[in-house]
């Protein structure tokens, strides 16, 4: 047989599956957490093995080939039909428990919304086990809406301007919107940012290639304060905004639950009349004892 003259591993299966979803080696390697070099080696070592090259390398972003393009959709089918036989077979006389698989994003500060309620749940349900992960947000409701998450917390101008199709929401943290500064801005000493205040401020922004929803919302929010920002810069994602902060004037927005929040250094002011929050999403097809056990520890934040 073919496959008993190759040296294949899960391993390079499952980096394969997620370069493809990330769009480049550096991108997989801060999901996957891994070396880029590491990824790189293995997938010049599956290439070798396969014979066969399943990147075209060339051009400015990294693509499928033709036979990668094939492959990717049968091993992401694979992974996920042997990670769901696992978890089945831990519900079968002499194997595990039940389990819960929870999603949050990489730029927000999970641990303030989240910790106290998984060691709660993890007390009440010690046979369920729980797996957390902290991606971006594209990945973040991909994995939900292809049933790899069973729940997932996500930012509140994702939740009303993305579309969620077959899933329930619920505000758990309602919060006001922040603008972040440095402190030699001229707002440092304010109580809070007003439409004043901001239409003589430089605003640093997540591109609406990479992040859309955040764009809508600024778009939504800045018509309702009646002024439109002077945009001097846009990022790739939320968690590096705050690296382009360079005169008095600039700022970006956010909430308390944002990953720098209260980092040292800088300033946060709420934003007048304003609403942002953390969101708990699941598929309705999800629902079973552990989702909903867990989903009441969440009660509805409409403040």
């Amino acid at each position: 047989m073919l496959l008993e003259s190759m040296n294949l591993n899960l391993s390079q299966l499952w980096y394969f599956v997620n370069i493809a979803e990330c769009g480049s080696f550096s991108a997989a390697a801060r999901y996957l957490n891994v070396s880029q070099s590491a990824l790189s080696k293995s997938m010049q070592s599956l290439e070798k093995t396969l014979e066969t090259v399943l990147f075209d390398r060339n051009g400015k972003t990294l693509a499928l080939t033709r036979a990668g393009a094939y492959l990717y959709p049968h091993w992401k089918t694979l992974l996920a039909e042997l990670e769901d036989q696992l978890l089945q077979a831990r519900k079968k006389p002499g194997g595990g428990g039940r389990a819960l698989r929870i999603g949050t994003l990489d730029s927000h500060r999970s641990e303030a919304f989240l910790l106290d309620a998984v060691n709660r749940f993890r007390a009440e349900n010690p046979d369920c086990e729980v797996t957390i992960e902290r991606v971006a947000t594209d990945i973040l409701k991909k994995k939900l809406l292809e049933q790899e998450l069973d729940v997932a917390f996500t930012v509140l101008y994702e939740a009303e301007h993305g579309h969620w199709p077959d899933c329930e929401l619920r505000l758990i943290r309602a919060c006001p919107h922040l603008a972040c500064m440095l402190p030699s801005s001229p707002l440092a000493g304010s109580a809070a940012v007003t439409q004043k205040d901001l239409e003589r401020m430089n605003l640093v922004v997540i591109s609406s290639l990479y992040l859309p929803t955040y764009t809508r919302m600024l778009e939504t929010l800045f018509d309702r304060l009646g002024t439109q920002p002077r945009v001097i810069f846009s990022t790739a994602n939320a968690s590096s905004q705050v690296y382009h902060l360079h005169r008095p004037e600039d700022f970006f927005i956010c909430d308390q639950y944002h990953r720098d929040y209260a980092l040292d250094g800088l300033v946060y002011l709420p934003v007048t009349n304003t609403r942002s929050g953390v969101v708990m999403v699941w598929s309705r097809a999800a629902r079973g004892k552990e989702l909903d056990a867990f989903l009441s520890l969440f009660p509805c934040d409409n403040a």
